[in-house]
């Protein structure tokens, strides 16, 4: 276990067999005692790069979250606005990504692999037009979305609630 003399600014290192030895920790330098919970103290500029390291992170995440669930509203808004290309860019994007996530092994919703489809088929025969195919994958991403969300919140409102009892 690592320890921090004060007076010698070093770090040693002591072989603690019971919790009583954290008691008796004294430097080999100077002899002086050494508290138990003594660290080596953390430069400032390193606290702060992981804080924007974690920060960036957070970013990512929250971007990654939110990225299907937003291209599939832009490709629904298209849709109806009739603006096509948009639609047909939207729809592949979020294919691509999701076929990356499948062949990467980073996608929870392995489902879609069968939904996605079903979905544009569904579409296609209702509508009959490749632009409700585009449509119908674009819904499955939305509904896995709003299932997932209201998942995570029930999931998160249950262990609050056990967390009060």
């Amino acid at each position: 276990m690592k320890r921090y003399c004060e007076k010698c600014q070093k770090e040693f290192e002591f072989n603690i067999i019971s919790m009583k030895d954290l008691d008796s920790l004294v430097c080999p330098e100077c002899g002086s005692e050494i508290d138990k919970e003594s660290r080596r103290p953390v430069d400032p500029r390193i606290e702060e790069n992981e804080e924007k390291i974690g920060r960036m992170m957070f970013g990512i995440l929250g971007f990654n979250y939110m990225f299907f669930l937003v291209f599939a509203t832009i490709g629904v808004v298209s849709y109806f606005l009739e603006i096509y290309p948009i639609l047909y860019f939207t729809t592949a994007v979020n294919l691509i990504v999701y076929l990356a996530h499948i062949f990467g092994g980073s996608t929870r919703f392995k489902s879609g692999i069968l939904f996605i489809p079903v979905g544009a088929a569904l579409f296609y025969l209702f509508y009959g037009t490749i632009e409700s195919a585009c449509l119908g994958v674009q819904v499955v991403f939305i509904i896995r979305h709003i299932i997932r969300d209201v998942l995570y919140t029930s999931i998160i409102k249950i262990a609050r609630w056990g967390g009060r009892n």
